[in-house]
């Protein structure tokens, strides 16, 4: 039957934070030009030794930061008619309980926070079309909700727009060329969502 069924269990374990065991369910439909997968996980992130400790110009240290967790879903679409073409369409929704995000004061100096709780909903789409042996280009688009569920505001340094696009030239074996281009749209700086980023383009 053209189903797979795969169930994890994750682990992990730390000096300064609580363990975290994290459950993983997926459900794959696969045929020749298509398939469909429904996924449901749970992860943790801890913050870095940076979030905690650095201190810059613009970046005052929190070492009371804890773990981050999360419960994600998601339903995705697999479709590839050619070779030379493939695509990929998710949507998907995600529960975060003490998200790590940067939050800007009103004095232009930030730090690293966690927040209560919040969520991501949203879609990501991409396709990866090759016109010649040699040349690959990978465009990609995510639109994205990330609210705070307590106060019901944006979080910050999350755009609700992003675009991207890969330009890859392999011309021998061993050698690669790759042009990288990120767009994304304004997005709130602070966490009461009174003051926003300008939009930019990154390559």
């Amino acid at each position: 039957m053209p189903v797979t069924l795969i169930l994890g269990l994750r682990g992990n374990f730390y000096s300064e934070f609580n363990e975290a065991i994290n459950p993983e369910v997926k459900i794959k439909f696969e045929k020749d030009l298509y398939g469909i997968q429904l996924s449901a996980n749970k992860t943790n992130n801890i913050p870095t030794f940076r979030q905690r400790y650095n201190e810059t110009s613009t970046t005052k240290p929190n070492p009371n930061l804890t773990m981050e967790k999360a419960t994600n879903y998601s339903l995705s679409f697999f479709y590839q008619p050619v070779k030379s073409f493939s695509s990929n369409l998710s949507v998907f929704y995600n529960k975060i309980t003490d998200r790590i995000t940067y939050v800007r004061g009103d004095e232009g100096i930030g730090r690293y926070e966690n927040f209560g709780k919040s969520s991501y909903k949203g879609a990501d789409v991409s396709f990866s079309l090759k016109p010649a042996d040699i040349f690959i280009v990978k465009p990609s688009y995510t639109y994205l909700i990330a609210k705070d569920d307590l106060t019901g505001k944006w979080l910050p340094c999350k755009p609700k727009h992003k675009v991207k696009i890969d330009f890859i030239c392999n011309p021998t074996k061993n050698f690669s060329l790759t042009l990288n281009t990120l767009y994304v749209s304004r997005q709130f700086s602070r966490s009461d969502s009174n003051s926003r980023l300008e939009p930019e383009c990154l390559k």
